[in-house]
């Protein structure tokens, strides 16, 4: 299935997966497996201050993804050499128009 979007960029979606062991304080130890999606969108959201005078900015971002694609919270997305948090579930859409269906999410980094 193509892109939704040929235009669009190629992310890396970094699936943190447990490996079946565990540490010293019995917590899962997880480790990376990146995956490639191609044809996503991304556009600014918000840039923010975190603390007053303190140099530190928090950026969001809206990432716009094919709805076969699925994210859990705990995943990482890397664009343009950074890595991104996921805030919260993606929201599917549907357009009432086209019937193109997508999904978005919030991604955040904190800088500073």
């Amino acid at each position: 299935m193509p892109p939704p979007f040929p235009g669009g960029e190629t992310i890396t979606l970094r699936r943190m997966r447990p490996t079946g062991t565990r540490d010293v304080y019995g917590a899962l130890v997880m480790a990376p497996h990146d995956e490639t999606v191609a044809g996503t969108v991304i556009y600014p959201q918000s840039s923010s201050e975190v603390a007053q005078g303190q140099e530190r900015s928090r950026i969001a971002l809206t990432v716009v993804l094919p709805p076969t694609v699925t994210v859990d919270a705990i995943d990482r997305i890397v664009w343009r050499g950074k890595e991104y948090e996921i805030e919260g579930e993606p929201e599917p859409f549907q357009s009432p128009f086209t019937s193109t269906s997508l999904q978005t999410l919030t991604m955040y980094r904190v800088e500073g």
